[in-house]
């Protein structure tokens, strides 16, 4: 009765470790690349489990995930579309048996995980995150919230493999520098060469030199391995040098290029992925790089030697060539055993590097937080079970590495000592001379070596995956716009023409803005105002390009802005978005951000608009102060101020101002806002302070995604709308911070304007 690979791998549970088959098929992994991907990345699962492996990006854009994440509904819809049909079922832990592999379980009710099977005390899940694991029962029942996915593959349901070849980009890059290259292979094949000739040489000595004394002939054949030493030597070096040369060619263009790519991205690209991850990212490319120019040269040149070395030994002994060729099979199973395995870690690995180094960013990032609520050490906390979750899956990696190497470092060991006693036996039958024994086992020993190499050069570009994988995310995303069939804007006068505009942030995801229209004349002052999340910062950043809508159009001076280079439609635009970023520098660099080569008095004029000027000039080194990145050395006025400064200072025909003056003190937004005013461009400002806005040109007023209201301030109040409830509310706080001044109900904006003043005086100098 034949024995099965289940049986085998039943009977020798250490092969189950090494990835040997069970003659099971389990749930193949795919790993999530974003926060909101566990859906995504769920439904890949279970399609690679029936035979079909779309990529990620694929399968996450049908979807349409948003940026809060994904429903079931939004699953089962998709799985539909690729010819699976499903449904939700309420599963007790005790049905889980029950449960069919590829089903899809709602886990810790904000992610998703696949059933693979059941095992000893406990269930076994592929989590996208982390990959397979088993979790005990008791865990599982805290864990699962009782709701699945059942999904089963319907007629329409076709079977695909996913695409190869995903290492072309690389190896065009490398051919990009053939001539480098080209010296590489040379020296390599030259110094393997003279390892392969020293063997021969020992060989003769002892055949030929030591049984007739001939010193002639000790004396050429110490000298020829004195020679082939020394040019071994400055051999090694060479090659050294032109893979140093090499590597930093490569990095240089590889990691750049990546670089202009993602910086390409939509913004939503961003809004998705932690900064953290992102930098992960871009190391990834060395190590590919890394791998692909050492690995596969070794691969290559390694190959053609171990080839080489055994057509030798089979020439000489075909006893010896079989047991070399039953040695390089059993290392070769080696690394097919254990590919599996080191997939798994490795995509674990990166995914916990991700975590615990975006953490580290937020932590150092969000310094003045943890002080203020004296939560340093729950920072530190929180990091180190991040880091020692890294820890365990190296020490996992690790420990997956050394019982591979003790196996093939065995198997190296075992084969030249067979060839050694084998070698002997033939020397004593007379059918070898004792030199050539030697000189076979010599042979056997350099076999030996290129192949442990070779067979680590395969288990590292099998490791490329995983760093291709996060990679390819970021390469297969569509960027911003294709340069190629966008034109260049001419200089923007300031009109702006919407036209239902509607937005959300994703296929499944609620309208965020609803049928927008506006017309806004060159010069005109606009003011969006209404309450928290109605739309009003995400039209903002539509007008910017920085969103696509879902429906209508956006025109810039007659010109749909889908049309034109939306990078050079900014660099027309003044932008002040909510949150500004501070860069590491000077403040003089931090203004001149947008106008690198401004001048001096340029940067001055801008600053006096946002009236920053005197903060800075009280400075010791007034405009060459350097402040660290984030800013953390100015108050949050100070750095709205520095962002205005950067948008003025280009002299915009538009200004996109969002909340720009939300953290000064009223008198100096006052004359913040009376320098903007005194500025011909087109301003469209978003305001909660209602006492900001009273004299632009039009007041829109939104809720819901809608526009309700518009209208210069004298209409809006006139019709008693939103306008004028969210008007009395803001009279009605400060009636409330001022209990003395018995304001009328009628009171004008203006008196509540200075009654805003007097309440925040006190803290005018932070600002």
């Amino acid at each position: 009765m034949a024995t099965t690979s289940k049986q085998v791998a039943d009977g020798f549970p250490a092969l189950k470790k090494l990835g040997f088959p069970s003659g099971r098929r389990a749930v193949p992994f795919v790993q999530q690349l974003e926060w909101t991907d566990c859906g995504a990345a769920s439904l890949c699962m279970v399609m690679a489990y029936y035979g079909r492996e779309p990529k990620l990006a694929e399968v996450r854009d049908a979807m349409g995930i948003g940026r809060d994440g994904v429903s079931a509904k939004a699953i089962l819809d998709t799985a539909e579309r690729y010819g699976l049909t499903g449904r939700g079922i309420k599963v007790d832990l005790s049905q889980i048996k029950l449960v069919k592999t590829g089903t899809i379980l709602h886990w810790e009710f904000n992610h998703f995980v696949v059933f693979d099977r059941i095992v000893k005390d406990g269930v076994r899940i592929v989590d996208p995150a982390t990959g397979p694991r088993d979790v005990p029962l008791d865990q599982f029942s805290k864990a699962f919230t009782g709701v699945a996915i059942e999904l089963i593959p319907t007629d329409r349901f076709t079977k695909t493999k996913r695409e190869k070849g995903r290492l072309t980009r690389y190896v065009q890059e490398l051919m990009s520098e053939k001539g480098l290259f080209s010296r590489i292979i040379v020296v390599s094949l030259v110094l393997r060469l003279i390892a392969l000739v020293m063997p021969l040489i020992t060989g003769m000595i002892i055949d030929k030199v030591v049984p007739r004394a001939d010193y002639d002939l000790l004396y050429v054949c110490l000298v020829t391995i004195g020679g082939m030493t020394a040019f071994n030597l400055i051999a090694d070096v060479v090659r050294m040098h032109l893979l140093l040369h090499l590597r930093i060619a490569l990095d240089t263009r590889m990691t750049l290029g990546f670089l202009d790519h993602m910086v390409s991205l939509p913004y939503s690209f961003f809004q998705r992925r932690s900064t953290g991850d992102l930098m992960m990212r871009v190391d990834s490319n060395s190590t590919v790089r890394e791998i692909v120019t050492s690995k596969s040269m070794s691969a290559v040149i390694d190959g053609v030697f171990v080839l080489l070395y055994a057509g030798v030994i089979f020439y000489v002994s075909p006893l010896l060539g079989v047991i070399t060729v039953a040695m390089s099979a059993a290392e070769a199973l080696v690394f097919l055993c254990a590919r599996p395995t080191y997939h798994r870690l490795l995509a674990a690995d990166l995914d916990k590097q991700a975590k615990a180094h975006s953490y580290m960013v937020q932590m150092l990032g969000g310094m003045e937080t943890l002080k203020c609520a004296g939560a340093e050490r729950l920072g530190v906390e929180k990091w180190s079970n991040l880091y020692t979750d890294e820890l365990n899956v190296k020490m996992r990696r690790a420990r997956a590495s050394a019982y591979v190497d003790a196996i093939r470092g065995a198997v190296a060991s075992l084969g030249p000592l067979l060839i050694l006693t084998i070698g002997a036996t033939s020397v004593m039958t007379g059918k070898m001379t004792l030199g050539m024994m030697l000189a076979m086992n010599s042979l056997a020993t350099s076999l030996f070596g290129p192949l442990s190499q070779l067979v680590s050069s395969a288990l590292e570009l099998q490791l490329v995956k995983g760093h291709m994988d996060r990679i390819d995310d970021v390469l297969q995303t569509p960027l911003e716009q294709d340069r190629d069939a966008v034109h260049q804007p001419p200089r923007l006068r300031g009109h702006i023409a919407v036209r239902n505009l509607s937005f959300k942030y994703g296929d499944q995801a609620p309208l965020v803005v609803q049928d927008v229209s506006l017309d806004i004349t060159p010069g005109m002052s606009v003011a969006l105002v209404g309450p928290s999340g109605s739309g009003k910062s995400t039209l903002l950043n539509i007008l910017a390009g920085l969103y696509k809508p879902v429906g209508g159009e956006v025109a810039y001076d007659g010109k749909m802005l889908h049309d034109m280079d939306v990078r050079t439609v900014r660099q027309q635009i003044g932008i002040v978005p909510q949150h500004p970023f501070i860069f590491g520098g000077t403040l003089r660099e931090n203004v001149a951000l947008t106008a690198p080569g401004a001048q001096l008095d340029r940067i001055i004029a801008a600053c006096k608009v946002s009236c920053l000027h005197d903060d800075i000039s009280a400075m010791p080194m007034s405009y060459d102060t350097v402040i660290s990145d984030g800013g953390g050395s100015l108050s949050g006025g100070q750095r709205q101020r520095v962002a205005i400064s950067r948008a003025v200072i280009r002299n915009p025909s538009l200004m996109l101002l969002d909340e720009a003056t939300s953290a000064l003190d009223n008198a100096t937004e006052k004359r913040v806002i009376e320098n903007l005013e005194r500025l011909r461009c087109t301003r469209i400002t978003v305001a909660h302070r209602l006492s900001t806005v009273r004299n632009a040109d039009l007041i829109v007023v939104m809720d819901k995604g809608r526009i309700v209201e518009q209208g210069n301030h004298h209409q809006l109040l006139a019709t008693g709308g939103l306008y004028s409830q969210l008007l009395a509310a803001s009279q009605n706080q400060i009636a409330t911070e001022l209990p003395h001044a018995s304001p009328s109900p009628d009171a004008s904006l203006g008196s509540a304007a200075r009654g805003s003043v007097r309440s925040t005086r006190s803290h005018a100098h932070r600002a």
